[in-house]
């Protein structure tokens, strides 16, 4: 699986994945040579038939020719197909995935700016990275800012304490936040769901929200 790249919306047509699971057949249960050239006459005998079954009985249905926005599916005539457990786990394998894992992990202290709940004003200590103000849309509970300061903020360098700070510059050392959510965006569980592009007039940011209930 580690040879195999992400599969992004620019990648995944390109490519079917399956997931197998091995079965012994029947006809070949004692892996014997008889059996074998048993099993391979069989095949032979059979094949005329399956084929003639594919080319002259069954048809691509409907919804496998088209997607859902209309377009015709024409690299291989039907939409392609992803393992939905395999894609899931090429995913999880990632540093991007490691970035929003560690986003939804992450809280952040400042000292006064969230006073305790026995403190006046009734604050809290922590706080998310959807609370934290910065250039958000304002009424919204998402975070909008740029991938320097996201970085800043996870590593304890933007004014807030991380409690995942360490296991951030890790993960930095390696790879560029703007690469990892460019990554994430890629990702159609993702992208204008959980993450979108936030760019203004003086510079290119990203919003992201909290994971869904």
């Amino acid at each position: 699986l580690r040879s195999l790249p992400v599969i992004t919306a620019d990648f995944g047509d390109k490519v079917l994945v399956f997931h197998c699971a091995s079965a012994p057949l029947p006809i070949i249960a004692d892996n014997t040579i008889e059996n074998q050239r048993e099993f391979r006459s069989v095949m032979e005998a059979e094949l005329p038939c399956y084929l003639h079954w594919l080319l002259n009985e069954w048809e691509i249905p409907e919804e496998l020719r088209t997607y859902g926005d209309g377009s015709n599916a024409t690299r291989f005539g039907f939409r392609e197909y992803h393992a939905p457990c395999i894609k899931d786990e090429l995913f999880d394998d990632t540093p991007a995935a490691q970035l929003m894992s560690l986003i939804d992990s992450a809280t952040f202290k400042r000292g006064g700016s969230f006073p305790s709940d026995d403190e006046e004003g009734g604050g809290v200590a922590e706080c998310r990275l959807w609370d934290i103000i910065g250039d958000k849309p304002t009424g919204a509970a998402l975070w909008h800012g740029k991938a320097e300061t996201l970085q800043m903020l996870l590593t304890s360098e933007g004014g807030y304490f991380c409690n995942v700070a360490t296991m951030a510059k890790k993960l930095f050392q390696h790879n560029k936040c703007s690469s990892l959510l460019g990554r994430l965006y890629a990702d159609e569980h993702f992208r204008d769901v959980r993450l979108s592009k936030g760019d203004t007039r003086e510079w290119k940011g990203w919003i992201i929200g909290p994971p869904s209930v």
